[in-house]
């Protein structure tokens, strides 16, 4: 059945969207700020939550619209995996300055640009699928960890099931440009149940993040 239970739509009908109640107050300290619920009003910010996040975020604000619950986790819990795992800084350094060369490349007529372009994708493959190593293999901080974990248990505690099945999708913030679509481009982890399968699907969609072809 599509029908959403009937404590959802009491719950979607009495949403704030003014200042964090005492009870979001103490979730969003536990969390860090590393993550938002559809119904908090930075939620609709692009470049913390992305395209995706951002549109549901603004879509649950709608009263007449019903949008399933969710969690977003941002940009500034992103960087701070990148302060615990120094590495990755200078391996994304690394690509987006090959990525700015191709880009160069496509904008000459030179007649060697094909050769060119065909040493510069193999390089960039390589330095793709060598970060995307490095952040498989990444320490995710104990506190974000511990806020992913808080997160979802909140959330699934609201629905009376501690093993909530959830869909793990990304949100890029340059996902839809006016010059470009991105979107289909990640991977979609469904049917994810109990902290431990979430956790993880958020560790490999982070890492697919730099998966060559993306």
């Amino acid at each position: 059945s599509n029908e959403l239970p009937a404590h959802f739509l009491e719950r979607k009908s009495s949403r704030r969207s003014a200042a964090l109640e005492p009870e979001e107050e103490q979730q969003d300290q536990v969390t860090g700020g590393w993550i938002l619920g559809f119904d908090n009003p930075q939620a609709t910010d692009v470049q913390s939550v992305g395209g995706k996040g951002s549109s549901l975020a603004e879509l649950s604000q709608i009263p007449e619209i019903s949008v399933p619950e969710g969690i977003i986790i941002t940009t500034t819990a992103f960087d701070q995996v990148l302060e615990h795992n120094h590495d990755l800084k200078s391996l994304i350094a690394r690509l987006d300055e090959l990525s700015e060369m191709w880009v160069q490349l496509e904008l000459l007529q030179d007649e060697a640009r094909r050769q060119k372009q065909e040493e510069l994708f193999s390089a960039i493959i390589k330095q793709a699928q060598e970060l995307q190593r490095a952040i498989q293999q990444a320490k995710i901080p104990e506190e974000l960890n511990g806020a992913i974990r808080y997160a979802y248990r909140t959330m699934a505690s609201e629905f009376g099931d501690a093993n909530l099945p959830v869909a793990v999708r990304s949100s890029a913030t340059a996902e839809d440009l006016p010059s470009a679509s991105f979107a289909g481009q990640h991977d979609t982890y469904l049917n994810r149940r109990g902290e431990g399968q979430v956790g993880e699907a958020v560790r490999v969609e982070v890492a697919r993040r730099d998966a060559p072809g993306t």
